[in-house]
């Protein structure tokens, strides 16, 4: 057995690798898989200097936003990690055709990346970035959320840009450079936070991140630039804007099996598919890739589903005797006729209609007991889901009769 597939053995417990493949293989693939590339791509060669305003800066809408992570069985990679969650802030690069480096954080080869603000679905929670480096800030060492004055640090020279009045990219050159010319350790960053109002704006103050790492030339090549985000809450992987799931293109076989171990994690804890996407970083010569290549997925969408329309209508409700919610399912006659492999298409189709309302959670439980209802007890007049009970194997739901205990 191949080193990726007990990963995958692994990630299967719980909810089921049977589930898991068989509910990313009726998922449509045009939504959220090849157009993926083309859209990191689109974003990577729009070196606006806004989007819109002054107070609308270009990681709104342009560039590649993306966070190197580690994958592991013991943890979700998507979750702040312990130092976050201490500091208040999340680190992430920005990668853009004029906003380049060519190696990644603590030699990371894999990592996701978020939807522009501008841009998201509506599914999607906003990240609240707030502030930025033109060069690694070390930020785990510094005061509020990473963006403020590192802790050893006498002079308050690495205060935040605006508080100091270094407003320029070339005043952070020349407070910066000669006193340390390979990092920005010491150096300030620019506040870029949306409730802010920095001189001449937050987009003017993001367009000198671009504008420094510019004006350093290879040093900058070197060394990836800093990002930080308010850290958000564990456990809410289902809300996040991720879109996808990268690996680097040149870093072996490791890489690829990790972005695959993070996908495949991702859809088991949320329902959601999200793809995998071969990434190159640039060079000086060269500009960045970004491909959706089909044998690189773990979880592989099918072109189309097998009904025009799964569910005839549904809504949450209690049943008399019981204080637990209830999403109750109306299933189409199609729906009633379908093979048990189709049982993704149908979840899909639930979580489209039903995933964004307040009571909505537990999608691993709620697609076992779908699949239950699917494989023996498909003419029930309703599909009732509840996302309080226990998040079975679908095996064990099945012996259960669709409904495992409460927790």
């Amino acid at each position: 057995m191949s080193r990726f597939w007990q990963h995958i053995g692994r990630l299967g417990q719980g909810l089921g690798l049977a589930l898991v493949l068989a509910v990313a293989a009726a998922l449509p693939a045009g939504a959220q898989s090849t157009h993926t590339a083309s859209d990191l791509t689109d974003r990577y060669y729009n070196t606006a200097a806004d989007c819109g305003g002054p107070s609308r800066p270009a990681f709104l809408c342009s560039g590649v936003i993306f966070r190197g992570t580690r994958y592991s069985t013991a943890y979700h990679s998507w979750d702040p990690s312990p130092t976050s969650v201490r500091t208040g802030g999340v680190s992430f690069s920005y990668l853009r055709a004029d906003a380049r480096f060519e190696n990644l954080a603590f030699n990371y080869h894999n990592g996701y990346t978020v939807y522009p603000i501008f841009g998201a679905p509506s599914w999607a929670m906003d990240f609240n970035f707030v502030c930025a480096f033109p060069l690694d800030g070390a930020t785990d060492a510094r005061t509020d959320q990473g963006c403020g004055r590192r802790t050893d640090d006498t002079t308050n020279r690495s205060a935040p840009c605006q508080s100091i009045g270094v407003l320029t990219a070339e005043q952070w050159l020349s407070t910066y450079q000669p006193h340390n010319s390979s990092t920005g350790f010491r150096a300030c960053g620019f506040t870029v936070a949306d409730h802010t109002n920095p001189p001449q704006g937050t987009a003017y103050a993001f367009q000198q991140v671009i504008r420094a790492m510019n004006q350093l030339g290879p040093v900058s090549l070197g060394q990836q630039n800093e990002m930080r985000a308010a850290t958000w809450a564990q456990g809410i992987g289902d809300k996040l804007p991720i879109e996808s799931f990268f690996y680097l293109a040149n870093a072996g076989d490791q890489a690829l099996l990790d972005a695959r171990g993070d996908q495949a994690d991702y859809y088991r804890t949320t329902g959601r598919f999200v793809p995998v996407i071969r990434m190159t970083l640039p060079t000086a010569n060269k500009n960045a890739t970004f491909h959706y290549v089909d044998a690189d997925q773990a979880i592989k969408p099918a072109a189309a589903a097998a009904c025009p329309q799964y569910i005839e209508r549904g809504g949450w409700t209690t049943h008399p005797g019981s204080p637990h919610l209830s999403l109750s399912l109306v299933p189409t006659d199609c729906a009633r006729n379908v093979a048990a492999s189709a049982a993704g298409a149908v979840f899909a189709e639930v979580q489209a209609k039903f995933g964004a309302t307040p009571q909505w959670h537990n999608p691993a439980g709620m697609a076992a007991q779908l699949s239950c209802h699917i494989e023996i007890a498909r003419h029930k007049a309703e599909w009732n889901l509840e996302p309080d009970r226990r998040a079975d194997s679908p095996e064990q739901t099945r012996r259960e009769d669709c409904n495992p205990p409460f927790v």
